[in-house]
């Protein structure tokens, strides 16, 4: 395969935006539980993992990483910032085949500097290796329906998928419906599906097996993970109740790439009858729908609906390559149309760059880190209300009771429900941002 400049320049946004990223160190609770359940996976230590019941294929990745690498939060992000890099890849590769040169390149360039999607690919959390999956599940999707022969790939990747989000399991509606416009459900009865379903079984059994053992039920530990979370409370994207946000936020979710979409809507609209940019509008409505009624009976978080993000783009991509080639009449003077695009993604770089800034600097997130490290360094053992913050810096569990512990570590952030006395009659060896560490109690 030839090197493709193009590539490498539809990436730059988004490597920009990842190492930008690098210099801030604000984790939330989830990318901790991630850590630990990788930790854990890495010892070969399966049973004692953390929430055992999270979608198991980022963690396992981790502790692969770990295992080649070492373990440490750089090589955690460098392994997120790889699936999206690669994510931003397949936009490209799929625009271009599809809609053409420049439509891939802008459809990237948009989707790599997008605030959302820059920012979660850069965390240590399952976004960007989900939006991955799925893209690619889309992909062989898409080339199925021309070619019977990808179905046998297409099984275990949307097992893949499944196991990287359960949300994953939306796509299963997204390929039967693109298939059955296009007369292709005939397929399904062929030897090349029924090898893929054989590969999709073999990808899920060791989880199954995992579950079975665990929980004494094949499903037990999807099972618990929606159960677990219908007891959480709504997120700060949450307006009120009956507001259908997720379909609102749609549009914005690949940041300033709504400009050239709404400038270009009408010939965009037109195209639906193509069979790719049906596949795209398919796959943002189906995510949207699912999403929004999750919502609902749920609670709502704004990543839940950034996986529409790359079809979003696609889309950007395309009308930025209908005004290039004048081929579709907009506000914008012919001559400024280059400047108006470069003015776009800067816009975006900016926006994604101010979002890293905002969330990377977080008092409270910022802090768990910085503390985490003080106690590693300077306490033998630790009590908290921020265990597993505690245990991946210092590597070690919390202490058996409150008395034995050489620290405890309080964060005002997070509930202390069973009125724990952490600060009683010890003194005050480090705070910063809402968190402090108390050290041994006074004789």
């Amino acid at each position: 395969m030839r090197f493709d400049p193009k590539l490498l320049m539809a990436l730059l946004p988004f490597l920009i935006i990842s190492t930008y990223s690098l210099f801030f160190n604000a984790y939330t609770m989830d990318e901790y539980t991630y850590l630990l359940i990788g930790r854990h996976y890495a010892a070969g230590d399966f049973f004692n993992a953390p929430e055992v019941n999270r979608f198991p294929v980022f963690p396992a990745l981790l502790a692969v990483a770990f295992k080649f690498f070492g373990e440490s939060l750089l090589v955690a992000r460098l392994l997120s910032i790889l699936a999206g890099a690669a994510a931003v890849a397949l936009v490209y590769w799929f625009g271009a085949k599809h809609f053409g040169a420049d439509a891939g390149l802008w459809a990237a360039l948009l989707l790599g500097s997008s605030p959302f999607f820059a920012y979660l690919s850069n965390k240590v959390l399952t976004e960007s290796l989900f939006m991955l999956a799925l893209f690619a599940c889309f992909y062989l999707a898409v080339k199925a329906a021309d070619d019977k022969k990808w179905l046998i790939a297409l099984g275990p990747a949307f097992a893949l998928l499944i196991l990287t989000r359960y949300f994953g399991l939306y796509f299963g509606l997204i390929a039967l419906i693109f298939w059955w416009r296009r007369g292709k459900l005939v397929m399904l009865s062929s030897r090349e599906f029924v090898a893929g379903a054989i590969g999709f079984v073999a990808v899920f059994l060791p989880w199954l097996y995992y579950s079975t053992a665990l929980t004494g039920n094949p499903l037990g530990l999807m099972a618990e993970f929606f159960l677990t979370n219908r007891h959480l409370v709504q997120g700060g994207f949450a307006l009120t109740d009956r507001i259908p946000s997720y379909l609102l936020a749609v549009p914005f979710i690949a940041g300033a790439a709504v400009a050239i979409v709404a400038l270009s809507l009408r010939r965009l609209l037109a195209m639906l009858s193509q069979n790719a940019s049906f596949a795209a509008a398919l796959s943002i409505g189906v995510i949207a729908i699912v999403m929004e009624l999750h919502g609902f009976l749920q609670f709502r978080l704004l990543r839940y609906i950034v996986p529409a993000a790359p079809f979003v783009a696609l889309f950007a991509g395309a009308a930025a390559a209908m005004m290039l080639k004048r081929d579709t009449k907009t506000i914008v003077p012919n001559r400024l149309v280059p400047v108006f695009l470069a003015s776009l993604l800067i816009v975006n770089l900016a926006a994604s760059a101010a979002v890293v800034y905002w969330l990377g600097s977080s008092p409270r997130y910022s802090a768990y880190h910085t503390v985490g490290e003080f106690v590693a360094a300077n306490c033998p053992s630790h009590y908290s209300n921020l265990d597993r913050v505690m245990e991946f810096y210092s590597r070690k569990p919390s202490a058996a009771t409150l008395e034995a512990a050489d620290c405890t570590v309080v964060s005002s952030y997070d509930p202390n429900v069973l009125k724990i006395p952490y600060a009683e009659g010890r003194p005050v060896i480090f705070t910063r941002n809402g968190l402090t560490v108390y050290g041994k109690t006074r004789s």
